[in-house]
């Protein structure tokens, strides 16, 4: 299915399990098509996920020019993004504590809180998935979980380990969640989500 927009076109493509938007112009648009049309029906499961090696999103964002294709599809994610309030006093307070890593304790509080609207946004039906959050220097060892079938959220997990267990597999699934270097910046993201700190349960 395609429509066109000036010289470019918009084509939706599905695959085993995915479902895939492409839009550029038509030349490469259809490359790409031919490309992904030699897409195996069976996938080899992924290896176990590593110990602090990665960023966890539970969903890969879509561009910032697309439209959000959730709720009323109004909003684009710059706007959506325009939308957010400034980081709390407090929490930059709290970023005062942050350190060891190249960005500044208030730069992390701040990340950590618009990473948090961000899946706000999601729980919303704002946006299919957030914006994917700026890595940091420091390994991740906390897992803040939004949402998650089976899971009594908010949670924050401890290790990598029980989020998995928990969680199992993210493919397919509607969970939105994010890993940190501290359990600041855990509780932070979750409070920026809508949830009061009193909530939020710490498993191992």
């Amino acid at each position: 299915m395609s429509s066109s927009h000036g010289e470019g076109i918009e084509v939706s493509v599905d695959l085993p399990g995915l479902h895939v938007v492409i839009s550029g112009s038509s030349r490469r648009v259809a490359d790409f098509v031919q490309f992904v049309s030699t897409f195996p029906a069976e996938l080899p499961r992924s290896p176990a996920p590593s110990v602090g090696s990665f960023e966890l999103l539970s969903e890969v964002p879509e561009p910032s020019i697309m439209p959000s294709r959730v709720g009323l599809g109004l909003e684009t994610r710059d706007q959506i993004l325009d939308s957010f309030p400034a980081c709390p006093p407090r929490f930059l307070a709290l970023g005062n504590k942050l350190s060891g890593a190249s960005l500044s304790g208030r730069d992390r509080a701040s990340r950590a809180w618009v990473a948090g609207l961000w899946a706000k946004a999601v729980v919303d039906s704002r946006v299919h998935s957030p914006n994917r959050t700026p890595p940091l220097d420091l390994r991740l060892r906390y897992y803040a979980v939004v949402r998650a079938d089976g899971v009594s959220c908010p949670v924050v997990f401890r290790s990598s380990s029980s989020y998995w267990a928990a969680l199992g597999t993210l493919e397919g699934s509607s969970s939105v969640s994010q890993s940190f270097p501290s359990e600041t910046e855990a509780k932070i993201y979750l409070q920026a989500a809508g949830f009061d700190e009193d909530s939020i349960s710490f498993l191992p």
